[in-house]
């Protein structure tokens, strides 16, 4: 059973301190490198609201961990009884007055980097769909997310009033305020219903899109890390009401959900990083690098495209260039093969369509 508190001696500590150093760690460079691939493939003036929550959970993440190793350093008002609180010394209830504040700090925190996280997930699923019915099912996600975040707050703030109890040392302020329970089981329902919520966005499309099934595998596995954060979310609750006095146990779990939360939100974003694919996509989607021109001619054959013509492209798919590129192209494009397919079953023949693109010229500053 976990056990570190004020007073533990340094080698009970050094593990965890370890471990939370090196979650710190990857977490930031998991986030640095979210932000350098959205900078490598929309650039700086492209840049999505997503991008600049990733830069508030940077400092979410960081402070996050600071507050908690605070609390491990100069205690809480938790596992004490009243002999011991009527014995403190003035300097050490100080510290355990500033432990238990900075508990409270971490708590919202915590909450709010989760809910943070959820925000860049979706507006990555709003560009996702666009044009899509599942739009509408991302703004229901959206609105249900915000008042689980409210929720999540206020029980934070409002489960022991006065405030000031929550940080209270002597005379013992009661359970309910030093135990936090009412915040493990609220923060826990509420935290594995949105992330249940959001995979039911991407799941339908992966199931209809028309991709080779390791693609296909790839890009849920991707897309699903919501499940490990719920698995995560929902051990760390277990846990923690097992341990209810142990409030460092609580804070070691919470830091070990948080990393998960960051690698499954950064892990689509990055992984262009690593595949050639993206940038060759990229110039095959942009019609001003083909062969095409104004008023151009394309034929396309019922159920597929014709190699080296170019084709119209809507503007969900110019939008779709500014958002995780590499994924949502393949699901999009999966999807237009889908509605390809459908829209020419049971016809037969030649298509010939008339194509027309408006350039803007840089240096007149006007159309043609």
């Amino acid at each position: 059973m976990l056990h570190i508190e004020k007073g533990s001696p340094w080698t009970a500590r050094l593990p965890f301190d370890i471990e939370n150093w090196i979650e710190l760690g990857l977490g930031i460079i998991v986030i640095l490198l979210r932000l350098y691939a959205r900078a490598k493939v929309v650039g700086i003036k492209k840049r999505q609201p997503d991008d600049y929550i990733t830069v508030l959970v940077f400092f979410l993440w960081a402070v996050e961990v600071l507050m908690f190793k605070f609390v491990v350093r100069f205690g809480a008002n938790t596992g004490l009884n009243d002999e011991q609180r009527a014995s403190i010394s003035v300097a050490e209830m100080r510290e355990r007055v500033f432990g238990t504040q900075c508990l409270l700090a971490g708590w919202l925190l915590y909450v709010s980097l989760l809910w943070a996280l959820k925000a860049c997930m979706l507006f990555f699923y709003n560009r996702l769909t666009i044009g899509l019915p599942q739009q509408r099912f991302v703004k229901f996600a959206a609105c249900f997310c915000f008042v689980t975040y409210l929720a999540a707050i206020l029980t934070i703030l409002l489960h022991c009033t006065p405030l000031e109890k929550l940080w209270q040392i002597s005379p013992n302020p009661g359970r309910y305020c030093t135990q936090a329970t009412a915040n493990y089981i609220v923060v826990a329902v509420t935290n594995v219903s949105t992330d249940a919520t959001l995979l039911l966005i991407p799941l339908p499309l992966l199931i209809r899109v028309r991709l080779p099934t390791r693609r296909k595998v790839a890009i849920g596995l991707l897309l699903s890390g919501g499940i490990f954060v719920m698995m995560a979310a929902l051990l760390r609750c277990f846990i923690s009401l097992e341990s209810i006095e142990s409030v460092n146990a609580s804070n070691v779990w919470g830091v070990r959900e948080t990393f998960a939360a960051v690698v499954a939100v950064n892990a689509p974003c990055i992984k262009p990083l690593f595949s050639t694919r993206a940038s060759n996509e990229e110039s095959a989607r942009d019609p001003s690098r083909g062969k095409g021109g104004a008023g151009s001619h394309s034929l396309t054959v019922f159920g597929q495209a014709t190699p080296g013509v170019s084709r119209k492209r809507s503007e969900a798919e110019l939008i779709v260039e500014d958002s995780q590129s590499q994924i949502v192209s393949d699901i999009r494009g999966g999807l237009d093969r889908v509605v390809d397919e459908e829209a020419g079953r049971g016809m037969t023949g030649i298509q010939v369509t008339t194509v027309y693109e408006v350039k803007r010229d840089p240096r007149r500053g006007n159309t043609e």
